[in-house]
């Protein structure tokens, strides 16, 4: 079979979409993560180890392995160390003062990348299109665009100690702006794959180089993905129920 990214035929290994790592982020929480949609004919499953597809030969495999782990060295140790933003006595943002603008967003864009040439169920709802050769392009120049292009927008949950399920990743329009949502645990990652550019709000809160970063802290019992993992999890356990 061919590799999605060198196109050579050769053997494919077994490839993370989103970095095995992320799933060890908060592994005190729940070791067993499952992953849950609200596709129809989805149902929840663990994967304790994440996901993986035969899209990449060993040799391009590499490539992401430092973008993969400066990755999770930002969400596990850089964001801890960040200032804590409050507003009237309530948690509204981590800023982080300095971080790798280059090698954060190649992580981002890449794991995009995979998701959209990855066959597996869970990124069915990714559809690149023409982005999956510019995307493509980024990743071997090891480009990580500017600003506006494929603009980044950070943001967290406060989770209760509890179970931390994994939402597939979605197309959605914020502000008349189509971007992608990835979930990493309680951080989320909205990816920009529009000609418009983000405004307001978003703009400010994109990823830029020689900048600060604001991660946007949002209370998790008060957000929509809370009410659609209660549902989910609620369709689950009837079907269970009856197949019983």
């Amino acid at each position: 079979m061919n590799c999605k990214l060198c196109c050579e035929e050769k053997h494919l290994i077994r490839s993370h979409i989103i970095p095995e790592s992320f799933y060890r982020l908060e592994e005190k929480i729940d070791p067993k993560r499952k992953l849950i949609s609200n596709r129809k004919n989805f149902y929840e499953r663990r994967t304790p180890k994440g996901i993986y597809d035969r899209i990449l030969c060993a040799d391009c495999e590499k490539k992401f392995g430092s973008w993969d782990h400066y990755g999770y060295e930002f969400f596990s140790k850089e964001m801890k160390d960040g200032e804590v933003l409050e507003c009237r006595g309530k948690r509204v943002a981590i800023k982080i003062n300095k971080f790798d603008y280059k090698t954060l967003k190649l992580f981002f864009l890449s794991v995009l990348w995979r998701a959209g040439v990855s066959s597996h169920t869970f990124f069915k709802r990714v559809k690149l299109g023409p982005h999956e050769e510019k995307l493509k392009n980024h990743i071997l120049n090891n480009d990580p665009g500017s600003p506006s292009e494929y603009s980044i927008v950070l943001s967290q949950y406060d989770y209760p100690d509890k179970l931390v399920p994994m939402l597939d990743p979605d197309l959605k329009k914020w502000e008349g702006v189509n971007a992608y949502r990835f979930y990493f645990g309680s951080l989320m990652a909205l990816i920009k794959v529009d000609r418009q550019l983000f405004k307001g709000m978003f703009s400010r809160l994109s990823l830029t180089p020689d900048s600060e970063l604001h991660v946007v802290l949002r209370d998790y019992l008060k957000s929509s993905e809370r009410e659609v993992m209660r549902k989910i999890v609620l369709t689950n356990e009837n079907i269970m129920r009856r197949r019983g």
